[in-house]
């Protein structure tokens, strides 16, 4: 079933493997660096979209 997301798949891959790289990696992180994290992250997958 296609629901049109072939072109991110691979954005999504690295994003949910960054996401758990930090999840794991800094489990103590307070709540403003988890918000400044997902933002960078945000920023990430957007780069990996404009240069496919």
């Amino acid at each position: 079933m296609d629901f049109g997301l072939k072109e991110l798949d691979w954005v999504f891959g690295v994003w949910i493997i960054l996401v758990i790289i930090w999840n794991f990696g800094y489990p103590g992180a307070t709540p403003t660096l988890d918000v400044l994290i997902a933002l960078v992250l945000f920023f990430v997958s957007n780069f990996l979209k404009t240069i496919r």
